[in-house]
């Protein structure tokens, strides 16, 4: 999701700073924002075996992660998730919707490979 996002900004709204337009421009802002809502909800329905999430501080600050992640675990797809975080700092929101949880990527690849042969 986070990819395609990237991708939308920079063809519906090349020039337009996203983040700062929650403060010069709510408006655009806020359709902006429910576009993107849509936007990476269909590709984690449409487009998506699984998903995969590194959770840190980062997305702990923010909504969207937990918004995909609650997408994923509605629809049944598998989310693997990286703790970037100690597990007494991990939302209990996250840890419902998670499928399998590693403590680093490497773990995370060799348990994909196996897996997913091929």
């Amino acid at each position: 999701p986070v990819k395609a996002s990237e991708e939308f900004l920079s063809s519906q709204y090349p020039g337009i700073d996203f983040r700062n337009s929650k403060l010069n421009d709510f408006e655009i802002h806020r359709k902006i924002a429910g576009e993107i809502v849509q936007l990476d909800s269909r590709e984690i329905i449409l487009h998506s075996d699984y998903v995969i999430c590194y959770y840190d501080e980062s997305a702990q600050r923010g909504a969207g992660t937990k918004g995909e992640l609650t997408v994923a675990a509605l629809l049944a797809k598998p989310v693997y998730l990286v703790r970037g975080l100690a597990i007494p700092d991990m939302p209990s929101w996250v840890i419902g919707c998670v499928t399998e949880m590693f403590d680093e990527f490497g773990q995370l690849k060799h348990f994909l490979t196996a897996k997913y042969p091929g």
